[in-house]
């Protein structure tokens, strides 16, 4: 009997990050250290062949029960850095949002903006002023000033255009970054369905940190919808047998959606039972988990639409999948295909009935678990800025969990999701980490 074995794909964040840098550092922090106490390795790496580039490996963990493989889905190569009119034009069309729609811990941001804006037209209106009227512009008489200020500028203009650009790139649909988004897509999908078909793995998890989950988010709800159709396809044409399928997972999970109110451990449940039986029934489709770490998309009213009623309108749409799945008829989100099995023999015949449900294409979260993990932010540097509850804007059933850190003293800490310090509690990020990617199948 073949050992399982799951796949683990980690999604980075913004930056100027380096290919293995991320997932080096997840992987030691998920597991604890590089070796164990007899001082053998806990992990090594090897070849990818599921890589798209050279610049890639996997790193092979293994126990008495279970081997895990983490890859990376590197995307950074493919993502241009971003222009200042990138940049300008996605913080102008998030500046044009009421007050009262942004989120709270944004709204200072918000103003600053406004008023650098101000700023910016006071000092242009003076300095265009005092070239009409042939006098010195106030603030290049000094050059100690000026040099500050260039210095400043510059180091602004690298930062920003590194790590703000990413985020102004991907989450501004427009027709100038049409193309890097969907590269960038297209080649996580392609990665996705390399490692569905290579025959080894039967699970697979896909992590995304801060834009990595907003990435990852975009790729399963693409792939989903392949896969739904898919099967559908199948239906229809005689190629799933067995007369009518039996569907009780999918009942349950139907019941729970319909029913308005769901915990995060009842969806778990169901989700497990529902990924069961669909695969039982020849759904291709091995992601278990989507595990989200300090996720911009807590802020899906602003980032993915342009307030809460333009959020709502394209979930009830299907653009925008959510958990529980949205219900078209307040009741269900699977439909009904029916399809003959061809007696080859026979063309004539039209062959026995045969009967599914398909599950729609925007419930990937149907068959996905989705457990986001943040930390509390306080005072916009306290805890992490850019993550938060999802939950409260994309379903109830996403399984939001706060967690700790020592590291800063709980200051600053995005990029701390995996990092481990002495004090390790329960709460600590790594210990509940390690909890939702549930690489033992405690409970799967």
């Amino acid at each position: 009997m073949k050992k399982p074995r799951q796949a683990v794909i980690v999604i980075h964040g913004i930056g100027e990050q380096q290919p293995m840098e991320t997932l080096r550092g997840f992987v030691i922090g998920l597991l604890g250290s590089e070796t164990w106490p007899d001082g053998k390795p806990r992990f090594y790496n090897k070849p990818d062949p599921n890589a798209e580039g050279y610049e890639l490996r996997r790193f092979r963990a293994f126990d008495a029960d279970e081997d895990s493989d983490f890859l990376e889905f590197y995307w950074q190569h493919l993502m241009p850095i971003g222009s200042w009119a990138f940049i300008l034009t996605w913080l102008w069309s998030l500046m044009r949002r009421p007050a009262e729609a942004m989120p709270s811990r944004f709204l200072v941001l918000w103003w600053v903006c406004w008023i650098a804006l101000v700023a910016i037209v006071a000092i242009t209106v003076i300095s265009g002023l005092a070239v009409l009227r042939g006098t010195p512009i106030p603030w290049l008489t000094l050059p100690s000033l000026t040099g500050a200020v260039a210095i400043i500028a510059v180091t602004l203009s690298y930062v920003v255009r590194s790590f703000v650009g990413d985020a102004a790139i991907y989450l501004n649909s427009g027709a100038r970054t049409v193309e890097a988004r969907n590269n960038i897509r297209a080649s996580g999908m392609a990665l996705l369905d390399r490692i569905q078909r290579d025959g080894r793995y039967d699970r697979i998890i896909v992590v995304g940190h801060s834009l990595g989950s907003v990435i990852g988010y975009d790729i399963l709800n693409f792939a989903w919808q392949r896969a739904s159709d898919a099967f559908r396809r199948k239906v229809e044409d005689g190629g799933f047998k067995g007369g009518e399928a039996d569907q009780p997972a999918l009942n349950v999970s139907e019941t729970l959606a319909a029913a308005g109110s769901v915990s995060p451990e009842a969806w778990r449940q169901a989700t497990r039972a529902l990924h069961a039986e669909q695969r039982a029934l020849g759904v291709e489709w091995f992601v278990t988990d989507f595990v989200t770490l300090g996720s911009p998309l807590a802020h899906s009213t602003v980032l993915l639409a342009r307030g809460p009623d333009d959020l709502k309108r394209r979930v009830r749409e299907r653009e925008l999948p959510t958990v529980p799945p949205f219900c078209e008829d307040g009741t269900k989100f699977a439909y009904q295909r029916d399809g003959h099995v061809r007696n080859i023999a026979r063309p004539n015949d039209c062959g026995a009935l045969c009967s599914a449900r398909v599950v729609d294409h925007a419930a990937v979260f149907a068959v996905t678990a989705w457990t986001n993990l943040y930390f509390p932010c306080r005072v916009l540097l306290y805890g992490d800025l850019v993550g938060g509850p999802i939950a409260p804007v994309l379903g109830e059933g996403i399984w939001d969990r706060p967690v700790r850190t020592d590291v800063r003293a709980g200051w600053l800490t995005h990029t701390e999701y995996w990092t481990r310090f002495n004090a390790m509690s329960p709460e600590a990020a790594p210990i509940i980490l390690s909890d939702a990617l549930d690489l033992n199948r405690r409970t799967f």
